[in-house]
């Protein structure tokens, strides 16, 4: 099964001028804890409600600042076209619960969670396995992540990228301004 099958490919990319209160608010509307933030057409980074938490609420930064100032590391991506289980082992690996989808193009067009796995897969085991390896590991998402090189061969055998990404069409996902 491909990721494309399962992914989810509403998303809102929010600009890394948007302000943590912002990007706080549509998490908690749209019910989601995950937000790519891009910079027009390049995907610079994601937003978790845990960077929200830690690296705002628990520092004591103003919610006017802007979001881009929580996202740093590396985005890891998957492709639309890569197998659910190329992922799913990315995701353990990297012990993260959500990955930004990519196109051939480079373009975010989705996002895929454990949850999406569990959800629209085939193999239950695949999701609770993801979330053994996530467990595990002292991060618990992909926390606050911003584009940077050095992929390994082994990311890169497994899908992840280091391709500039932009929105999809306006109705499958949303880029605020």
């Amino acid at each position: 099964m491909q990721v494309r099958e399962v992914m989810s490919s509403n998303f809102t990319l929010v600009p890394p001028q948007a302000t943590i209160q912002d990007a706080a608010r549509l998490m908690r509307d749209g019910d989601f804890g995950f937000l790519p933030v891009g910079d027009e057409d390049r995907l610079l980074g994601v937003l978790t409600d845990r960077d929200i938490v830690i690296g705002a609420v628990a520092e004591g930064r103003d919610v006017g600042s802007p979001v881009g100032e929580l996202i740093k590391g590396e985005v890891v991506t998957v492709r639309q076209d890569d197998d659910v289980d190329t992922a799913a082992q990315l995701m353990r690996d990297r012990q993260i619960r959500r990955l930004a989808v990519v196109g051939s193009d480079g373009r975010i067009v989705g996002v895929l969670s454990v949850g999406d796995i569990a959800r629209e897969g085939s193999d239950d085991q695949l999701a609770g396995t993801i979330e053994e390896g996530v467990a595990k590991g002292p991060g618990n998402s992909q926390s606050g992540s911003q584009a940077q090189s050095g992929l390994s061969e082994l990311d890169r055998a497994n899908g992840a990228t280091e391709t500039p990404a932009t929105a999809n069409t306006p109705e499958t996902s949303e880029v605020l301004p």
